[in-house]
């Protein structure tokens, strides 16, 4: 049973990191514009995250060390800073766009809407942080948060051609129209990016080390990693499949991530609607809780202050304050009446800058026999790595161009 219990970190990580306010939406709209046709994109992305969550997770249980001072002593002093500061101005956006699409949730799920809706999901989300210890929290997101296993029944009663579905594993451009193509890339990055944002990786390595994992957890760490990192992607593959199933056929193009509840709609009523608006709100509220944990983790962990959920927030007095500026910040923003989902968009955009960094510090760390020992990777997971990281590089390189060329995917 404890074994099975860990594997909420991974949940945690893989539904906060793969079904935020971000994902919610994009998904459906790829969904909605190229049916199954980005379907690789998920998949690349969900095999990336698990590849890259696997190797931090190892080196935390081996050697201790969390992300961020992988980043710290594989990069140039000032590269590192830059990148710790990039982190946190993303990680406090991306908070406050989840704040955002929690408080929409409250409002379809119980009529709270607008300035209360959002001060109660900032009391609620701040009161669980400062209250209940790291292992309380991950499984508290980690299983709530899988009543969003709805779409995946949702997704099966839509009867998909099997078909289509296994072509769109396969690359194909949708059409010969140039605008069209840059279109379809732009929601290919980002949904291989919104998969693998650096804070999943930051979040998930500080919480193993939060549960305190040695050298005898790697398997628990494997199979964390890869169970839950899985779940994350099929769940994100059942949004895509379910809206081009259901929205599709009627071109409907959501722009709230509300919309994306009423799938649930169709096949169970109120049930489903109620289950999908339950693990939106665990969801997106676990990928707050990660973002403004992992930007503490990053900022406490840079300077060597003491850090951590596992003890009383007044034992770690400056990594306490720094989570709850974060939560702060993203609530200032998030009240002066700015998109959510635009907020979510830039960040995943403007994160892909600092993925190859992150991943590169995490690689190289994991191929090293002097810091892991019998534990570094194998030839096999070293090139999957270095693989990857020409993914990451492109991606890098096209993110921004690709967002400015189509206008955020509107064209």
């Amino acid at each position: 049973m404890r074994k099975v219990l860990e594997l909420t970190l991974g949940v945690l990580t893989a539904v906060g990191g793969f079904v935020d306010i971000g994902e919610l939406v994009f998904a459906v709209q790829a969904g909605v514009k190229y049916q199954y046709l980005l379907l690789w994109s998920l998949l690349i992305g969900t095999i990336g995250i698990i590849l890259f969550s696997e190797m931090s997770g190892r080196i935390a249980a081996v050697t201790k060390k969390p992300v961020m001072d992988l980043v710290k002593q594989t990069l140039p002093r000032k590269l590192a800073l830059t990148i710790l500061i990039s982190s946190s101005l993303l990680n406090g956006l991306t908070c406050a766009a989840e704040l955002g699409g929690v408080a929409i949730a409250f409002q379809l799920l119980i009529g709270i809407a607008g300035t209360p809706a959002i001060i109660l999901t900032f009391v609620l989300l701040t009161a669980v942080i400062w209250i209940f210890p790291f292992k309380v929290i991950e499984k508290l997101f980690g299983l709530c948060g899988l009543a969003l296993c709805v779409f995946l029944v949702v997704a099966w009663t839509t009867h998909p051609d099997a078909g289509q579905l296994a072509n769109g594993f396969v690359p194909k451009l949708p059409s010969a129209n140039l605008q069209d193509i840059l279109i379809y890339f732009y929601f290919a990055l980002g949904l291989i990016s919104s998969s693998m944002m650096p804070y999943e990786v930051y979040f998930y390595a500080s919480g193993g080390i939060e549960d305190h994992w040695t050298p005898e957890d790697l398997t628990i760490n494997r199979v964390t990693a890869g169970v839950g990192m899985t779940l994350g992607g099929l769940l994100a593959m059942a949004l895509v499949i379910a809206a081009s199933q259901l929205f599709g056929p009627i071109g409907l193009l959501p722009q709230l991530h509300g919309t994306s509840a009423l799938m649930a709609v169709i096949p169970f009523g109120k049930v489903g609607l109620f289950l999908a608006l339950v693990g939106i709100i665990f969801a997106v509220g676990g990928a707050a809780v990660e973002t403004s944990l992992a930007g503490a983790y990053n900022i406490a962990q840079y300077f060597g202050w003491k850090w951590g959920r596992y003890t009383r927030p007044e034992v770690t007095p400056l990594f306490t304050v720094t989570w709850l500026l974060i939560l702060a910040v993203a609530f200032v923003i998030i009240m002066f009446g700015i998109d959510p989902i635009q907020l979510a968009e830039y960040a995943i955009v403007f994160s892909v800058v600092v993925l190859p960094f992150t991943y590169y510090a995490v690689l190289k760390t994991s191929s090293d026999a002097n810091q892991m020992g019998k534990h570094k990777n194998s030839r096999v997971v070293t090139i999957l790595g270095w693989i990857y990281m020409v993914v990451a590089v492109v991606i890098a390189l096209a993110a921004i161009p690709l967002m400015i060329l189509t206008n955020m995917g509107k064209g």
